[in-house]
């Protein structure tokens, strides 16, 4: 889904509410450009997979409610979601911004959740299980308890390749030093929360024990990528982050719009569908069997 950034920067400015994902991100994500780089391609991989939200749909490891703003936009569907987070700050953010997202929010863990057996049409599990530690097996198989048979999950989750291609990975790797390397790349997944990486069959497997079958799985960020990301997510980039508190729609707009032309090349250059054994991030859409 490609598209003319000249016309995506004009509806910035005129407040048109887009459903691309690249302008989705940038504007939901203008002080975090790590994030809006990563969401472009992860919102544009949903947007491809022909989702099924049967509901009631729920958000497992909603956080603030962002991604689920995202994806009720892209998707151009009028979703509601019932969330769940083990973080009471972020829940407090998401009543406060998001709230009409959710018809509810609770607290609770992926490895057991508050909810009957069936509850639920859909899970969509946005980036959740990477940081289950310990206990993955058993936020699977839970996240299958509570899907009615035939109910669908959609979860983003990392390969065993993510951080093989990061800058700093391969500068130390070029010059000699592999342990050096891997020594990077764990600390970067670690900085990023990301616990859980396997191959894209042995996530299959997992999902398979748990009570799933997978349908299909979309490659949707390349290692190649991993060079500007990893710059990207540098600490004192970071320090961007104080632009959230602009009040300025039209700033927040302009900000947006400089995202998209920094990335623009990249997002346009990128296909869709890309080998999964070659991508740091799939996603992954599965039955309840």
């Amino acid at each position: 889904m490609h598209m003319n950034i000249e016309a995506g920067s004009n509806n910035l400015l005129r407040g048109d509410l887009s459903n691309d994902p690249f302008e989705v991100a940038a504007l939901r994500y203008y002080y975090k450009p790590y994030i809006a780089f990563f969401h472009s391609f992860e919102l544009r991989a949903y947007a491809e997979m022909d989702v099924r939200l049967s509901s009631p749909v729920l958000d497992l490891g909603c956080g603030e409610g962002a991604f689920a703003a995202e994806l009720r936009q892209v998707l151009k569907k009028d979703i509601s979601f019932t969330g769940l987070d083990m973080s009471e700050k972020a829940l407090q953010t998401a009543r406060a911004t998001a709230g009409g997202l959710y018809e509810s929010l609770h607290q609770g863990d992926a490895r057991k959740l508050p909810f009957p057996d069936s509850r639920f049409g859909t899970v969509v599990a946005n980036d959740a299980f990477v940081a289950v530690t310990p206990g993955l097996d058993l936020s699977l198989k839970e996240t299958a308890r509570v899907i009615r048979p035939g109910g669908h999950l959609y979860c983003t989750v990392a390969t065993d390749r993510f951080g093989e291609h990061a800058l700093w990975t391969r500068i130390l790797r070029s010059v000699g030093a592999p342990g050096w390397a891997d020594n990077y790349a764990d600390r970067l997944r670690r900085r990023l929360t990301c616990f859980n990486y396997f191959t894209p069959d042995g996530w299959s497997s997992l999902l398979t024990d748990a009570g799933f079958e997978v349908e299909k799985m979309i490659g949707f960020f390349p290692l190649r990528h991993e060079d500007i990301w990893g710059f990207l997510t540098w600490t004192p980039l970071r320090a961007l982050s104080v632009f959230r508190y602009i009040e300025n729609e039209a700033a927040r707009k302009l900000m947006a719009r400089a995202l998209m032309r920094a990335f623009q090349r990249r997002y346009k250059e990128t296909p869709v569908h890309n080998d999964v054994n070659e991508c740091s991030y799939i996603l992954i859409r599965a039955v309840k069997s």
